[in-house]
């Protein structure tokens, strides 16, 4: 089920603490240059940051219940997207699963490199390179550097 830019009167920065769409719910709206971007609407389990990677809460038996991403090494298929937003604990809104949006990087990202979920700092992003680096781990690609810190990057997510 998907919908475009704003369906049933939601938009991709509403947060509210009932449900105003199915979980799973996908919303693409259009992003200018920068193409689409496609939105998951989920419930968050525990609070979950503006610019937070939004994980799978394998706690809450639903495919769509969100959780800040912890440091730890995260599949790919757990990740649901980035926030735009701060959703509050038990509340419902949309995090961007497909387009250009703002990560935090965790130190360790170049311009141009594939990201994953960070093993190291939660609810950030790292750089994937090096030889025999697992490209199918790979969430996105970063669009721009976080200068050896951690700090706001440009990236491309493809979940």
């Amino acid at each position: 089920m998907s919908g475009f830019t704003s369906a049933a009167g939601i938009s991709p920065t509403t947060v509210t603490t009932s449900a105003q769409a199915p979980l799973g719910f996908e919303m693409v709206a259009p992003d200018g240059d920068n193409g689409l971007k496609t939105y998951v609407y989920i419930k968050a389990g525990s609070p979950i940051a503006s610019k937070q990677l939004v994980t799978r809460d394998s706690a809450g038996g639903n495919a769509f219940l969100g959780a800040g991403a912890a440091a730890a090494p995260t599949s790919a298929m757990n990740v649901l997207g980035l926030s735009e937003v701060a959703i509050a604990a038990n509340s419902y809104g949309f995090v961007c699963k497909s387009g250009v949006t703002t990560a935090v990087g965790d130190g360790t990202v170049a311009a141009g490199e594939p990201i994953v979920a960070s093993a190291a700092v939660g609810a950030t992003v790292s750089g994937l390179s090096g030889a025999g680096a697992d490209v199918t781990a790979a969430i996105g690609v970063a669009l721009a550097s976080d200068g050896g810190g951690p700090a706001d990057i440009s990236v491309l997510l493809k979940l």
